[in-house]
């Protein structure tokens, strides 16, 4: 307590004395704000003259540089409010007090603000690619070494980490459903999170910002608009260890690939695809990051044809049988690892590519009787796959009919899944080889298929 009273005693003394380089280090080192969390945790016991001389420094530099400049939000007012509760009993506090939230609230107009803020940051990344562009020149006409060129430019990047600093803080109380920013003010950060895709710091703060103002899907329109979605993949594969980051990035491409409109046969290369399985699999545990991974894959697969050789080359078998084992009651994961499956094994070299895998398939049947969406997927799956003899042999030995059975029985009002399950009965007793053809149709029957059917 004794050295806080110090500290403010003294941060009154500097603002009193008027000197211009000591009022801008006091910006620089974040004073103000430092002041704002002390009071924030004072009570009772805190003197009073720590109180008066805080709310003088922070008045006294409001008043002089104003609220952004000083990296003042909403919390502030909270704070100091607070504050001034707790020590009501002084004329004084009470006054300065008024003042400052008086000032604050007229000023801290989120939207104004905001925009202002906007504005200096796409300056400040101008100014950046411009001063990038110039040293590129003269490193390639000059004996400038690549070193020194390289250095410049991370100096240039500290300018717009320094906004994005600022907006940050500004941002960390907006709500975008009671506020608008203008689409315009907000576009710099697309080509400010592609211009910096090495920088973490850089790119971890766009996206947040970005997030922060306006829905996700709105973002990904944007950088769609601006062909920048392979850009995502690159940064993806450049921080794959960030979960966070990882986590947001596959939203995004999950969230791009939903729009039939468009084309992605760029996303569709061996590269690409083993970039998106890597995250995936090395975030299996997280359940957003798998349901946006597997989205991807379920959308893609759904208008490309995807087969075996490619499944395997990436390892994206491997990954779907892994999420089997770890999410077989999700009902979302499952909707997006079954559509893959079925998008897979419809192309015709591919129909035996899960058949270890029917076993579960199968018991998706029951495991997940009350999604019908899912159900008829399943059931797809298993018509696909009554096609092989092969497969129609495993799939009787896993007593696939005893969960066709549950699953119908369940949806005896359902024509489309009555329709789809009795096709896959029908396909059980007729084979290619007709020696086994008996066989089959008793199978069905002893798990009690002719009895339904009937």
């Amino acid at each position: 307590v004794d050295c806080a009273c110090s500290a403010a005693s003294i941060f009154s003394d500097c603002v009193i004395s008027g000197d211009e380089f000591v009022l801008k280090r006091m910006q620089e080192t974040g004073v103000v704000l430092s002041l704002v969390t002390a009071l924030s945790d004072s009570n009772k016991s805190m003197r009073e003259e720590f109180v008066q001389d805080a709310l003088y420094v922070i008045g006294s530099l409001l008043s002089v540089l104003g609220a952004l400049q000083l990296k003042l939000g909403h919390k502030c007012i909270e704070r100091i409010e607070n504050a001034a509760i707790l020590h009501q009993e002084n004329e004084y506090i009470s006054q300065v007090a008024g003042d400052i939230l008086l000032d604050l609230r007229e000023n801290l107009n989120d939207e104004k603000e905001i925009t202002i803020q906007l504005q200096h940051l796409a300056d400040a990344h101008i100014e950046a690619q411009t001063s990038s562009q110039k040293q590129t020149a003269i490193y390639d006409n000059s004996t400038t070494t690549k070193e020194q060129t390289s250095t410049d430019q991370i100096e240039k990047s500290h300018g717009v980490e320094a906004q994005l600093d600022i907006l940050m803080e500004m941002t960390g109380d907006f709500d975008r459903e009671l506020s608008f920013i203008d689409a315009t003010a907000t576009l710099p950060l697309i080509d400010i999170l592609v211009s910096y895709s090495t920088n973490i710091k850089i790119v971890t703060m766009t996206l947040t910002i970005l997030k922060k103002l306006k829905p996700l899907a709105w973002v990904v329109d944007m950088i769609i608009i601006e062909s920048k979605l392979t850009h995502i993949v690159d940064i993806i594969q450049q921080f794959i260890m960030e979960r966070d980051l990882v986590d947001t990035l596959l939203q995004i491409l999950a969230i791009s690939t939903r729009d039939t409109s468009q084309h992605f046969e760029h996303l569709m290369n061996l590269d690409t695809l083993l970039i998106i399985n890597k995250a995936l699999l090395a975030f299996v545990e997280v359940e957003t990051i798998v349901m946006s991974g597997s989205e991807i894959f379920a959308n893609l697969f759904e208008r490309y044809h995807v087969g075996l050789g490619i499944i395997d080359q990436t390892g994206i078998k491997i990954s779907i049988v892994e999420v089997m084992k770890m999410y077989k009651y999700n009902d979302g994961v499952n909707r997006n690892i079954l559509s893959c499956v079925y998008s897979i094994v419809c192309v015709k070299e591919s129909t035996c590519a899960f058949r270890e895998e029917i076993s579960y398939i199968s018991s998706v049947l029951q495991q997940l009787a009350d999604y019908p969406d899912i159900i008829v997927l399943t059931l797809k799956i298993m018509g696909i796959c009554s096609l092989s003899d092969v497969l129609v042999n495993d799939m009787l030995e896993n007593k696939s009919v005893q969960y066709m059975i549950y699953t119908l029985e369940h949806y005896i009002d359902d024509a489309e899944i009555l329709q789809l399950g009795t096709m896959v009965l029908s396909n059980f007793g007729v084979l290619q080889d007709r020696r086994k053809e008996s066989g089959n149709i008793l199978s069905v029957a002893e798990q009690g298929g002719h009895i339904f059917l009937l």
